[in-house]
């Protein structure tokens, strides 16, 4: 491992935020109701990068985050975790953006539906509404996509 993944770790479990996850199920959703009232899309304005929105067929926001002034010829599908229960903040934002920087692609950031409020399913079918895009391969293994941010590369 490691040395800025064992950091990391180290800070996600100071935060105590995988403790949610342990919480009986009406306390779970109490509490992420609470934390999502403070989340949501916003749009951000931090150079050099470029943020628009698009809307994913069926009604879903989207920030679409270009790195240079031309579109990128590939892009990066970025799911940013939660559990299916929490929404995006700022920091999962910046990561997609330190993503998009290092590979030189642009982000598709999709704020899909979570499952609060909608089934798992309609989540899961939500990444494949995007006209024209094919994800190919996955950053994170399987048994960590419901916790940990992941991204996918598309053409």
């Amino acid at each position: 491992m490691s040395i800025r993944f064992q950091i990391a770790s180290a800070l996600v479990r100071a935060s105590g935020i995988k403790k949610i996850f342990a919480l009986p199920q009406e306390e779970l959703l109490e509490k992420a109701g609470k934390m999502n009232r403070k989340r949501g899309f916003h749009m951000p304005s931090r150079k050099p990068f470029r943020h628009t929105e698009k809307t994913v067929p069926g009604q879903y926001a989207c920030l679409k985050i270009e790195i240079q002034p031309a579109p990128s010829e590939r892009a990066l599908l970025f799911f940013f975790g939660g559990g299916y229960i929490l929404g995006p903040d700022e920091g999962d934002v910046k990561l997609a953006e330190k993503f998009g920087k290092a590979s030189g692609r642009d982000v598709w950031f999709p704020y899909y539906p979570l499952c609060t409020d909608h089934s798992v399913r309609e989540s899961f079918e939500m990444a494949y509404k995007f006209p024209g895009v094919r994800p190919r391969s996955f950053g994170e293994q399987t048994k960590y996509t419901l916790e940990q941010p992941h991204f996918a590369v598309i053409r």
